[in-house]
């Protein structure tokens, strides 16, 4: 009976040891997924992406890399695009706490900041990335998750803002609180009507002002304003406190803002 119940001890534990691993697993495989770009049929025809990943002291970066779809020359100038983007994204969350200081704490937990992407269209005209970067550091009140976008205009190879692309007046300004909230984009009603106020109260001036400076990564973009392009629509990503959410999405239809597109682009409109 003695070595019955030893086995049966042993057999138990072996279970449970299992689970755990299994239990593991699934949620690096769930991370791993979460974290991977989306590839979607945004992407036209022709056009081959790469997913590619930086790991380096508390960071990991997903990415894409475009290649091919166009000549060598003009790959080269999108994928230094991105990256120049991504530099300028790290650039934000490069720091040592402490490092200043002659006693720095012992047992500092490190940082750790991980940037997913999606690429929200790829064709003849427009490349629009869209990345999200949670941030989540110990001397933090509270982890972050921030928004940032690459657009690019593939004819001429140039990165593109807000004010590149739109006719930015006061009417345009105060259109976007009428805007839709992006698919998903919040999921708490309780969000959603504060976030509707926070807008509301913006000034059409304040809004239009942010505007103006949208797709700035780094200082100079007061409302952390980025936008993105989609076969159907136009998207404006807007930073809100961090007890609704950091930031949330607004989506108008191009067909919608047909006064407002800069004519020079192909917006393809069906």
């Amino acid at each position: 009976m003695v070595i019955f119940m030893e086995k049966l001890k042993v057999f138990i534990f072996i279970i449970i040891f299992c689970s755990i691993l299994i239990l593991i697993y699934n949620i690096n495989q769930k991370s791993d997924k979460d974290l991977k770009g989306i590839q979607t049929s945004s992407i036209g025809e022709g056009y081959q992406v790469i997913e590619m990943q930086y790991n380096n002291d508390g960071v990991r970066v997903y990415y894409p890399y475009i290649a091919s779809g166009a000549s060598e020359d003009k790959l080269t100038q999108w994928n230094n695009l991105i990256k120049d983007d991504l530099q300028a994204i790290l650039q934000i969350y490069s720091f040592q706490p402490f490092a200043e200081l002659e006693d720095s704490p012992l047992e500092v937990q490190p940082a750790r900041l991980l940037i997913a992407y999606e690429i929200k269209l790829l064709n003849n005209q427009f490349l629009s990335i869209f990345y999200k970067a949670d941030y989540n550091s110990p001397h933090s009140a509270h982890p972050t998750q921030l928004v940032y976008t690459t657009n690019i205009d593939t004819q001429k190879d140039i990165r593109l803002t807000l004010k590149d692309l739109i006719k930015l007046d006061s009417n345009f300004a105060s259109s976007i609180r009428q805007w839709d909230f992006a698919t998903g984009e919040p999921l708490n009603k309780q969000w959603n009507m504060i976030i509707k106020n926070i807008i509301k109260n913006m000034s059409d001036e304040d809004i239009l002002n942010g505007l103006k400076e949208a797709d700035k990564i780094g200082t100079g973009n007061p409302w952390g304003m980025f936008t993105y392009i989609t076969p159907d629509t136009l998207g404006i990503s807007i930073s809100v406190p961090n007890y609704v959410g950091d930031h949330v999405e607004f989506e108008k239809k191009l067909t919608e803002l047909k006064d407002y597109l800069n004519p020079a682009y192909d917006w393809n409109i069906q």
